[in-house]
């Protein structure tokens, strides 16, 4: 188990991930994954500020619709989740099963 949580690395067995990828599953110990919670709402936040300044600025009016902003958010998502991997690093933690069950794997 790695004593330290740094970005780009398992926290399960410290393994390194290459610069850029999006993971779900660690590649050397097969552990799930996820990307910790500030990192997700900054990718959220940011595919909100997208979905609102494009159309914003194309159409040079501040109040766009609703319809408008759903529209753009989804395309704005991976975009903005891309975005926000490129400048800040993600850091993984593992995933904790939803479902509790009586039998172990």
């Amino acid at each position: 188990m790695a004593t330290e949580w740094k970005a780009r690395q398992c926290p399960n067995c410290g393994a390194g991930f290459p610069v850029g990828e999006m993971l779900v599953q660690c590649q050397s110990c097969g552990r799930e994954l996820v990307v910790d919670f500030p990192h997700r709402l900054l990718s959220v936040l940011l595919a909100g500020l997208l979905a609102w300044g494009v159309p914003a600025l194309a159409a040079k009016n501040p109040g766009i619709t609703i319809p408008m902003f759903v529209i753009f958010f989804f395309p704005g998502l991976p975009l903005a989740a891309q975005i926000v991997t490129k400048i800040i690093p993600p850091k993984y933690k593992v995933r904790t099963p939803v479902v509790t069950t009586l039998f172990p794997h």
